[in-house]
């Protein structure tokens, strides 16, 4: 058994995920920072806070809530990795971490039905696996996706992916908690599709797998011709951020969500 002064040097000692090597076994987590120009464009701002982060000494830094989809934001000065138009000033984001030995990750998501707490134009509807009638825990103007616009969004997640690799992200972290469009896609409480997203009768795995299927494809082909000078080319990571209970009847427990992790980690 390690004794406490082993325990404490471990965190200082580097550390793999998959191929990216961390320098210790500090990292910081995913949090949204409100920093964001309101276009979803990188500050000035940002970029002197992730400095303060990596120059720290912290080994792993995660962005905050970063959406993939103008449909999918739900809070003001939020990231977007929505279009090309975003690379360049992530860019400047993930070198200055790089010029601090740090590694970083961004966190990409779609809001789903969460959206309706940040419209104002209460005219415009939210969108959601299933739209859940008379729901105790939920309000707001939100419907029922579409199976091609499930497919479009799946999509937009790979592109972001590719544009995270193209802005030098050493990871991506998939977003699939906290009630969001895939944790909505997860729990039974708020899917009750009748199509190959349905969870009530099928393998839960079938909602979520699609997603980092598209988005690895998408790193794999931006590694392609990568001749970053005087770096080695890396793998770009995938992480998968999934739910633990709901507090609602009939929601997602953690037993299936450990299955899902279990499936998507093969």
């Amino acid at each position: 058994m390690l004794s406490k002064e082993d325990t404490m040097n471990t965190l200082f000692e580097p550390v793999k995920i998959g191929t990216m090597e961390i320098k210790n076994r500090f990292v910081r987590s995913a949090t949204y920072d409100g920093s964001a120009k309101r276009s979803g464009h990188v500050s000035e701002r940002q970029l002197q806070m992730f400095d303060t982060l990596a120059h720290g000494g912290v080994g792993l830094i995660v962005t905050g809530i970063t959406y993939v989809d103008p449909s999918g934001q739900n809070l003001p000065f939020q990231n977007s990795m929505a279009s090309d138009e975003y690379i360049p000033g992530f860019k400047k984001l993930t070198d200055i971490v790089h010029n601090r030995g740090a590694k970083i990750a961004i966190q990409l998501f779609h809001a789903g039905r969460e959206r309706v707490r940040f419209l104002k134009d209460k005219t415009e509807e939210a969108i959601a696996p299933s739209f859940v009638k008379d729901d105790p825990y939920f309000s707001g103007n939100y419907r029922s996706l579409e199976e091609d616009e499930i497919r479009q969004i799946i999509e937009n997640f790979g592109d972001a992916a590719r544009r995270s690799r193209e802005a030098g992200f050493d990871a991506v972290q998939v977003h699939g908690a906290h009630g969001f469009l895939l944790s909505q896609f997860l729990s039974p409480y708020t899917n009750h599709r009748e199509d190959d997203c349905d969870l009530r009768g099928g393998d839960q795995t079938d909602a979520l797998q699609a997603t980092p299927n598209r988005v690895d494809p998408q790193l794999s082909s931006s590694r392609e011709g990568d001749e970053r000078q005087g770096d080695a080319v890396h793998e770009t990571e995938i992480d998968h951020d999934l739910p633990g209970d709901d507090p609602q009847g009939g929601g997602a427990h953690q037993n299936p969500d450990h299955q899902v992790s279990g499936d998507l980690r093969e």
